[in-house]
């Protein structure tokens, strides 16, 4: 075929080069075989562009199975900067309890004056509490959301199927939930530390926690957020305390707040007191 329209090709060339020879019938084959060569690139055209269409349409599908699950969740690939609730934001809350509500925590400490020790042991014992006392009604309410929908997550539900419909709204819900938490005024975060601290599960005497009230139901509120978030943002405590010696003193550093994990990514790093002795 390449051949074939070279030659033609040639041949225009010639009966053009010949001025004034034209006849009739010349023109009219003329003619026939230009509408040939048009044909052939238009076809050669829409081949290269069916050719760039179905690479296109590929790579659409492959993107789609890329992000489709990734896209849903607020610290993968992306975030929705719209919501209050997306992975760093509620990371930067977190961090702002650690750094400045710990802060202020920590000078009604000092400002006491005896055993600081003492207060921080409290402290970390009742943020603790906080925490798993948060990770353990919000696994309840999950649950009870689940048997509301009659939603089974045992096994993952496919694309386009009944099941993958209820499971997002499940998680719809779950959504829902975790914002009213996020705007819930903060005094009832603060009844719920008092009712927590005056009774029989609390493990400090109550006498020596009015100091941590503000910081608590920060740590409780932070904590709930955690757990409903999707995926869940997880606290971890398993870190050794730290010892090391400086000239005539030995310093001691305590855990005090968690790290938290995505999976098996760490967002931040654990919070620890110092003390010296």
């Amino acid at each position: 075929m390449l051949k074939e329209i070279s030659d033609i090709k040639t041949h225009l060339a010639l009966q053009e080069s010949v001025q004034g020879r034209r006849c009739p019938q010349c023109e009219m084959k003329t003619m026939e075989i230009r509408q040939l060569l048009e044909g052939t690139e238009l076809q050669k055209a829409r081949r290269e562009a069916a050719k760039c269409k179905n690479e296109y349409e590929s790579f659409k599908k492959r993107m789609a199975l890329d992000l489709s699950s990734d896209l849903h969740h607020c610290g993968g690939q992306s975030e929705n900067i719209m919501d209050p609730c997306r992975e760093s934001q509620l990371i930067n809350m977190y961090e702002r309890i650690t750094c400045q509500v710990w802060g202020k925590t920590q000078e009604k400490i000092l400002g006491i004056g005896t055993d600081h020790q003492k207060h921080y042991d409290v402290a970390r014992i009742l943020i603790e509490e906080m925490f798993e006392m948060a990770r353990k009604e919000m696994a309840e309410k999950t649950e009870v959301v689940k048997q509301l929908f009659m939603y089974n997550n045992e096994d993952p539900p496919e694309a386009g199927s009944a099941s993958k419909k209820v499971s997002e709204l499940v998680h719809s819900a779950l959504h829902e939930l975790q914002l009213a938490l996020y705007y819930c005024d903060r005094h009832k975060y603060e009844e719920k530390v008092t009712e927590y601290l005056t009774s029989p599960e609390c493990r400090v005497m109550p006498g020596c926690t009015q100091l941590y009230t503000e910081l608590l139901a920060d740590c409780y509120r932070m904590a709930c957020l955690f757990a409903l978030h999707d995926p869940p943002l997880k606290p971890i405590w398993k870190y050794e305390s730290r010892e090391a010696s400086a000239s005539s003193h030995r310093i001691k550093q305590y855990l005090l707040f968690p790290a938290i994990y995505r999976g098996k990514i760490v967002l931040t790093e654990p919070v620890f007191v110092t003390m010296t002795s």
